[in-house]
C-alpha cells in the first residue's frame, strides 16, 4: 500500500510540473500581449504610441552600440537617456489622455 501512494504522489508531483504554465523569466499578472499592438490592459494601442515605442527602441539600440565602444562618450549616452525619459513622459501623458477620454465616454453613455 506504501509504495502505490508514493507511486501515485510521484505520478501527481511529475504531471503537475510537467503541465505547468511557464512565465518567461519575468513577473507579470494575467496574460501576455508580447510584441501585439495590444498593452497589459487590453487597449490597442494608437499609431502615436506605436511611434513612441518605435524612437524608445531606436535610441536604446544607440546606446548599446555606444556602450559597446572601448571608450563610451558618456555625454552622449547621458543625452540619449534623457531622451527617452521625455519620450516616455509624453507616452504616460498620452495613455494619461486617452483614459481620461475613456472615463468621461463612459459616464456620459446612458444606461
Amino acid at each position: 500500500m506504501k509504495k502505490f501512494t508514493i507511486i501515485g504522489i510521484m505520478i501527481f508531483a511529475l504531471g503537475a510540473t510537467a503541465f505547468a504554465r511557464g512565465h518567461q523569466n519575468n513577473m507579470h499578472s494575467g496574460s501576455t500581449y508580447c510584441g501585439s499592438g495590444v498593452n497589459q490592459t487590453g487597449f490597442k494601442r494608437s499609431p502615436e504610441m506605436e511611434r513612441s515605442k518605435l524612437v524608445i527602441d531606436e535610441k536604446k539600440l544607440e546606446i548599446r552600440k555606444e556602450l559597446v565602444k572601448d571608450k563610451p562618450d558618456w555625454n552622449r549616452v547621458e543625452k540619449l537617456n534623457t531622451e527617452i525619459a521625455n519620450e516616455h513622459g509624453r507616452m504616460r501623458t498620452s495613455v494619461m489622455k486617452s483614459r481620461v477620454e475613456y472615463n468621461q465616454n463612459l459616464a456620459n453613455k446612458p444606461q
